[in-house]
């Protein structure tokens, strides 16, 4: 009895060393790995697509020169740079093609980047320390057209920012202002704020996800022709010029086939701080078509009274071109709260307009667009990197 009282309590030992090392982040190899804010160790398992967060880094932007993280053991210092440009230029932009393979993390130290740059490589992830701002303020009122106008311009696939603010303070009267351009297939923003006035968000090519991010702006905020999945996200309306409405999205689609599309997926709809008061005399219309087989989903989100009741309006808002409004894909599923169709009949009389419910077995319809099913979600995003892998749940009961 003796015995195996020992060998019970042996057994028991080497349990609590295993989960006090994968607690610690400890791996197989023995090397000890920092953690980042807390959040799970790093995973690099490329072939399972599990590498998420980014806990050593191969650049650091600091603009105060302090100390750079201690890197892992056995790993050499990851090399401090004053701003991001240089650690683009200088450091992603020194690896060769087959090193454009593998990610590129930058650590950006809190502060204030007044920079506005251009990301060519592969697989660049910035990570952001929470209070950061990278910043701009190029707009179409400044001789620039509207891709240049982009603070950032994520151009090379596998773009990742996590942790940080990406805006352009241009301010409304200097209308198109991007905040990020992002061309980049399988890019990946996640707990970031995006944050402008007219064309804060171009969602340009490519399969993109956004996961717990603020988007704020006024009119076509979000716009673009990628096959895009928001999950979790605030989308925030800001006041715009005097006597303009504003308007959500202004997706590009013009085929048939829908082979791009903005998908919103438990997103929440609501005015930016401070600006509630103003905006209750500014209509703001979930979407208009920028393309004629504009293609844009909002399923199991919560769209506040920002909302018009009429939901999406045409491209010039007192010009409504019949052929588009039956060649656009806007539907609606399970949505709640005050701007929600919860009476149908208002919404505009569009043939392309389509809200879907369980009592007409519309199920299946909706399900198409999860992030898996659109995106393939779940062949290239890290595990770690939480969304819905399936349907939104049912809206919650109204409140008394």
């Amino acid at each position: 009895m003796a015995a195996v009282q020992q060998h019970q309590q042996l057994l028991l030992a080497l349990l609590l060393v295993l989960v006090l090392l994968f607690a610690c982040g400890g791996d197989s190899t023995g090397a000890g790995t920092a953690r980042l804010s807390g959040s799970a160790r790093l995973i690099d398992d490329a072939a399972a697509g599990r590498w998420w967060p980014p806990i050593s880094f191969h650049a650091v932007v600091d603009q105060q020169q302090k100390t750079a993280p201690a890197p892992p053991p056995g790993a050499g210092p990851p090399t401090t740079y004053t701003t991001i440009v240089e650690a683009l230029t200088k450091g992603a932009g020194g690896r060769n093609q087959s090193d454009e393979r593998k990610r590129y993390v930058i650590l950006i130290k809190a502060g204030r980047y007044e920079e506005t740059f251009n990301i060519t490589g592969n697989n660049i992830i910035l990570v952001g320390e929470g209070i950061d701002h990278i910043t701009g303020n190029k707009s179409n009122m400044t001789s620039t057209d509207t891709v240049a106008s982009a603070t950032v311009g994520a151009v090379g696939d596998g773009f990742v920012a996590y942790n940080l603010t990406i805006q352009n303070t241009a301010g409304p009267a200097n209308r198109q202002a991007v905040a990020l351009r992002s061309k980049s297939n399988k890019s990946i923003v996640y707990k970031c704020r995006i944050e402008g006035y007219e064309d804060t968000l171009y969602a340009e090519n490519g399969q993109q996800l956004y996961v717990e991010t603020e988007i704020a702006g006024t009119v076509d905020f979000v716009f673009g022709n990628a096959r895009a999945v928001f999950h979790k996200c605030s989308l925030l309306v800001r006041v715009p010029l005097h006597g303009k409405h504003n308007v959500i999205t202004a997706q590009s689609c013009n085929n048939t086939s829908l082979d791009s599309g903005f998908v919103f997926q438990s997103c929440h709809v609501a005015a930016d701080e401070g600006h509630a008061e103003k905006l209750k005399s500014v209509d703001t219309f979930l979407g208009r078509p920028h393309k004629d087989f504009s293609h844009v989903v909002f399923m199991g989100c919560d769209l506040g009274d920002v909302v018009n009741s009429t939901g999406w309006v045409p491209w010039k808002k007192d010009e409504v071109i019949e052929s588009v409004t039956r060649t656009v894909t806007y539907i609606e599923f399970r949505n709640y709260g005050p701007g929600a169709a919860s009476d149908t009949r208002r919404r505009v009389n569009w043939t392309g307009v389509q809200v879907l419910t369980e009592a007409r077995g519309d199920v299946a319809k909706a399900e198409k667009y999860t992030a898996d099913l659109f995106i393939g979600a779940n062949q290239w995003v890290p595990a770690e990197i939480p969304y819905e892998r399936g349907m939104p749940p049912p809206p919650p009961p109204p409140a008394n």
